[in-house]
């Protein structure tokens, strides 16, 4: 179902428990029924991808990778043996092994295609991601996240991530110290479905009445154990059009080629937010740190020529 008032509901639930509501630091009302947007049918995610030949890289697949039949195709994990939490079963394809944020050991201008399905959410510094996945495509970043707005698992309940957020985390440098808030955020969704499977009675008029405690626990003793679980930030449609537009600002390198809500095909696999971006031109920086300090410099640079700037 969809939450028709996220802030009031938070507001209701901190002056119940006398206690800030997961996220409000960074989060705002998502007013998913003022700006609904159509969605599309859903089709399978390979029949975004057209390219005939080339060589591409799945971050995050577990034992579910997007079948592409024309390319030749590398997988990327954090790990080959441990169990990565993916429905239980381990990925028997990784080819790389890496951290998704970063992808340290793949040199700049790789791939023809970087892909990643439901793994952005899980990030805790997303534009260091984003920015990490454009620097090893040559071509395409094709990357998938659930949409808040049409969700059926306890991310309904949450505040969605302000665009800001993402930026003050990556210039910042400080995604490591939110990280604890972060998974009192995901303890929500955790806590919706208690790691079983089973939706857990909690909600009363369409808001959250979970104990405080009860999150608490999520996060000692779910989260801490199995933190690749967690979706640490939220999307909907707008905030994500949102925080790529502002991210073409700092980094010009890429076009939007589309992006689209696509509805779940059962009643399990809940909406989802598409985008496919195109390179425009070659990265030479291959650290993430440098890229920082790159575009902290351009920052400050755009913001000195807006001071000066007279205005009409």
């Amino acid at each position: 179902p969809m939450i028709q008032c996220r802030e009031e509901c938070s507001k209701r639930w901190e002056e119940k428990w006398s206690r800030k509501y997961p996220g409000r630091s960074w989060g705002i009302d998502s007013n998913c029924l003022k700006t609904k947007r159509r969605k599309i049918a859903y089709h399978g995610r390979e029949e975004w991808i057209h390219m005939k030949s080339g060589k591409g890289i799945e971050i995050g697949a577990c034992d579910m990778p997007i079948q592409f039949e024309h390319l030749e195709m590398d997988y990327l994990d954090k790990s080959k043996e441990d169990v990565v939490l993916c429905f239980g079963s381990k990925n028997k394809r990784v080819t790389i092994v890496d951290d998704a944020s970063t992808l340290g050991s793949i040199p700049s201008n790789s791939y023809d295609l970087v892909v990643a399905a439901h793994v952005l959410e899980h990030q805790d510094n997303v534009i260091q991601t984003l920015l990490a996945w454009l620097r090893v495509s040559r071509s395409l970043v094709y990357f998938i996240v659930p949409d808040i707005c049409e969700m059926r698992s306890g991310d309904q309940y949450r505040l969605i991530t302000k665009p800001t957020h993402f930026f003050e985390e990556f210039f910042q440098n400080n995604s490591k110290q939110n990280y604890q808030q972060h998974l009192q955020e995901a303890a929500i969704g955790a806590a919706y479905f208690n790691f079983s499977g089973h939706a857990l009675p909690f909600a009363i008029d369409g808001c959250l009445d979970a104990q405080p405690k009860l999150l608490d626990n999520i996060v000692q003793n779910n989260l801490a154990r199995y933190p690749l679980a967690a979706h640490l930030h939220t999307f909907t449609f707008f905030s994500l059009h949102q925080l790529l537009h502002r991210l073409q600002q700092f980094s010009p390198t890429f076009d939007i080629l589309r992006i689209d809500i696509v509805q779940g095909d059962n009643i399990f696999l809940h909406d989802e937010i598409r985008v496919l971006l195109r390179k425009k031109f070659l990265f030479h920086h291959h650290s993430s740190a440098k890229l920082r300090d790159f575009f902290l410099k351009k920052t400050q640079h755009l913001h000195t020529v807006e001071r000066k700037t007279p205005r009409s």
